[in-house]
């Protein structure tokens, strides 16, 4: 697979815009958006550690301003900057590195100090939980399809996977829910 930034950085604007825009809703009410694309690696060779894209307009090279803005960051290159630096400290997120400011109190708090230790293991179990509920609901759908292509009705479906006939119905008609 072809590794291509300015495609995916695309696709990511895309997916941003059509959660903002409602059906019936203008254009005019797109809110700006500003996508940072990180990377470990100098994707651009050039030996920079920020690399913002610009656009223009025509050979006038007018500026062209959609309220969209790109921005390549990668932790790669140390250009003496104060991103390179942020950059760097993402990479370890060392808690004794207090180089960041209110950035480093907070991950030495939250991987050091007592309330935030707790806090960060308050969180993880919620996202194991969550993540578990997720592929627990996938699990399901899967057993549905499946049953679905045996020629099961529907009311046998929802029985076998434990939920409504409605759910059960929406997930074959290709409605699933990425909850």
């Amino acid at each position: 697979m072809l590794f291509y930034p300015p495609r995916r950085t695309r696709f990511y604007g895309a997916m941003a815009d059509s959660q903002f825009l409602d059906k019936g809703r203008t254009f005019q009410e797109l809110p700006g958006l500003q996508i940072y694309y990180v990377s470990d690696k100098d994707i651009w060779k050039a030996f920079q550690t920020v690399y913002p894209v610009r656009k223009y307009l025509g050979d006038e090279g007018l500026a062209y301003d959609d309220g969209s803005s790109v921005t390549y960051v990668n932790t790669e290159v140390d250009d003496g900057s104060e991103i390179a630096a942020l950059m760097k400290y993402f990479k370890t997120a060392d808690p004794e590195d207090d180089s960041q400011g209110d950035l480093s109190r907070r991950v030495h708090y939250l991987k050091c100090e007592e309330g935030g230790i707790e806090y960060m293991c308050e969180l993880t179990e919620a996202i194991e939980k969550r993540g578990e509920a997720r592929g627990e609901a996938r699990g399901r759908q899967a057993v549905a399809f499946n049953l679905a292509s045996m020629g099961m009705t529907v009311d046998k479906i929802a029985q076998a996977v434990g939920e409504t006939a409605a759910v059960v119905q929406q997930w074959l008609a290709g409605e699933t829910e990425n909850g």
